[in-house]
């Protein structure tokens, strides 16, 4: 594993307690001498996304993309705001519910004229079925 030891980084800012910073300057490390019994080639052993040459399989590539899009993708159903477009807000003013009671029965009063005059006239047409069926010569 890659050790933080074998080469250390300065930090290039340091705060003091007053609250400024101060910039401290570059330092130089020579790693031939710090580092000579380490093996470059097995100090990180992961594959790192940052690596300038990775050499993967077609098949390999695909595996990973399959599983991110299953990793990132969302539910539609149980997101927020789909949640939220079912559920309407609670307002118990009265102001706010004799806007609806009155919104509700303007949009009542049409539908109903319409089909109380229809149904006058079905129970006008089936009076005069029912006469002409029993032999009758009532005027409807």
């Amino acid at each position: 594993m890659y050790s933080t030891n074998c080469f250390p980084q300065p930090d290039p800012v340091s705060s003091t307690s007053s609250g400024t910073s101060t910039l401290t300057p570059t330092v130089e490390i020579d790693t031939s001498t710090q580092c000579q019994n380490i093996d470059t080639g097995t100090m990180c052993p992961c594959l790192s996304p940052n690596m300038k040459y990775v050499n993967l399989t077609q098949e390999v590539l695909e595996k990973i993309l399959e599983n991110l899009k299953k990793e990132l993708t969302l539910n539609k159903t149980l997101l927020a705001k789909s949640l939220r477009r079912r559920i309407s807000a609670k307002d118990s003013r009265l102001s706010s519910q004799l806007m609806g009671y009155t919104g509700a029965i303007m949009l009542a009063t049409p539908i109903l004229i319409i089909v109380l005059s229809d149904v006058a006239n079905l129970i006008r047409s089936l009076s005069v079925k029912k006469r002409r069926r029993n032999g009758s010569t009532y005027p409807a």
